[in-house]
């Protein structure tokens, strides 16, 4: 029980770092949507991730593990689908130059914001997990 609560802050602070930085993530403001979210993301992780990872282990052998962004998206998506007010949207990037170095502006669709936030979140979740270590 305490590793399932813990689970749940973790993943309910990626969410919020991960919509901080992505503008594509929207929980209307509402820390109550973002509880909701993040206990939802738990469940769906606990549950539906493992039989949909076991269904697709031939593919994400092939692709070395790269697959799992996918699952990680389709993930975020099932949350969308359960809690109303949580979305991610397309949203334009309006490019980074930094020492020579020039990603230019680019609109990013729903299908990329998706995988965009389920990477940026999972880096987040790492790094809380990591923060918080027993």
């Amino acid at each position: 029980m305490r590793a399932l609560l813990r689970s749940w802050i973790i993943n309910t602070a990626a969410l919020w770092l991960a919509a901080e930085f992505i503008p594509g993530l929207d929980y209307s403001k509402s820390f109550y949507i973002l509880f909701l979210a993040g206990g939802t993301l738990v469940i769906i992780n606990l549950i539906i991730k493992p039989l949909v990872k076991l269904l697709t282990l031939p593919i994400n052998l092939l692709t070395l593990g790269v697959f799992s962004l996918f699952i990680d998206a389709l993930m975020l998506f099932l949350v969308t689908l359960v809690v109303n007010d949580f979305k991610i949207t397309g949203f334009d990037f309006n490019g980074l130059t930094f020492s020579g170095l020039v990603i230019p502006a680019i609109y990013l669709p729903a299908f990329w914001s998706y995988f965009l936030s389920s990477f940026v979140i999972n880096f987040f979740k790492s790094l809380l997990n990591w923060i918080f270590n027993k």
